[in-house]
């Protein structure tokens, strides 16, 4: 088994650049500092530095421990602020991860009608691609995940699966906001506000408009919906969104319109398989189905409004 103080003080010598400066740092003497590196290597069997010009330089080994180094302290560091905050507190974190359309506003506002008392924990909230969600599941540094339907394994237990329709954003003024509803071919004729393919929206998105057989102009490109939401708000073109960021669009002074071939933005509610279920799980939970149903109203009052319009169609 690896010596902690020696990895420690391998990360140390790398961040401060030299034996002497993490000596320093850590308050033991330099010779003490050289012997643990010393030791670390020999239990490796690899160099993890040469000298260049005299001083101390990772070898490519050395870098590749690092980042792994760097992820052990940092959730040796994590584990210190929940342990104390544990002794200071009758409750502990609640940390949930989610995909920007639910991590922005949903969750928050989710955790926000739960009150304050004893039996509601601290919320830990971030907010991260999938990919990134699905990793601190996996990994345990979270109790619950929202994120894209697409991602599946068997760390992560699913507790919930949602799905919201998605609808066409547009800035106040805009021509299409004459038109009950948007059609798929309608996008070719502006620039377009593009959700990439790290999100199952854009997946979605470019699916259809790939359909209609002419190339819409993309004027900007992110991942992240707030971002698109703002960019469509200030002029940069149409966009198509899931529901809960259209809600928010339209409440920032922005138009939202229904499409006349729907997509849908799907997502799960996920776990750590070996964590426990928690009583706030339940209400997360609880609370989350809630937010569904209320933005799925306000969806299908837009469609109501566009009939006959729209040709209601499921989703491919």
């Amino acid at each position: 088994m690896l010596n902690p103080k020696a990895l420690d003080a391998f990360r140390t010598v790398i961040v401060t650049g030299s034996t002497t400066a993490a000596a320093e740092s850590m308050h033991v003497s330099q010779p003490a500092v050289s012997r643990l590196l010393k030791s670390l290597e020999t239990a490796l069997g690899y160099r993890l530095f040469v000298r260049v010009r005299g001083r101390l330089a990772p070898t490519p080994e050395g870098l590749a421990l690092f980042e792994e180094v760097r992820r052990y302290f940092t959730g040796l560091d994590h584990l210190e602020s929940v342990a104390r905050q544990i002794k200071g507190k009758p409750g502990r974190l609640y940390r949930v991860a989610a995909m920007p359309p639910l991590g922005l506003r949903v969750v928050p506002s989710i955790f926000g009608k739960l009150g304050r008392s004893p039996a509601v924990p601290v919320l830990e909230m971030s907010v991260a691609r999938s990919s990134s969600v699905a990793q601190q599941v996996m990994s345990g540094r979270c109790d619950l995940g929202l994120l894209s339907q697409a991602i599946d394994d068997p760390a992560m237990q699913v507790v919930g699966h949602y799905a919201v329709d998605c609808l066409c954003i547009l800035p106040r003024g805009h021509p299409l906001t004459a038109r009950a509803a948007v059609m798929w071919s309608e996008f070719a004729d502006y620039p377009i506000v593009s959700l990439n393919g790290s999100t199952i929206t854009g997946v979605r998105t470019a699916a259809a408009l790939k359909a209609i057989r002419r190339r819409p102009m993309i004027s900007v490109e992110t991942h992240n919906c707030s971002v698109a939401s703002y960019s469509v708000l200030g002029g940069c073109g149409i966009a198509v969104i899931d529901a809960f960021t259209a809600r928010d669009h339209v409440e920032r002074g922005g138009e939202a319109r229904p499409l006349v071939a729907p997509i849908q933005f799907e997502f799960k509610a996920v776990k750590p398989a070996t964590f426990a279920n928690l009583p706030i799980q339940r209400r997360m939970l609880e609370g989350l189905a809630a937010e569904v149903e209320s933005v799925t109203g306000w969806s299908r009052s837009r469609y109501a409004e566009a009939a006959p319009a729209v040709g209601r169609l499921e989703p491919a």
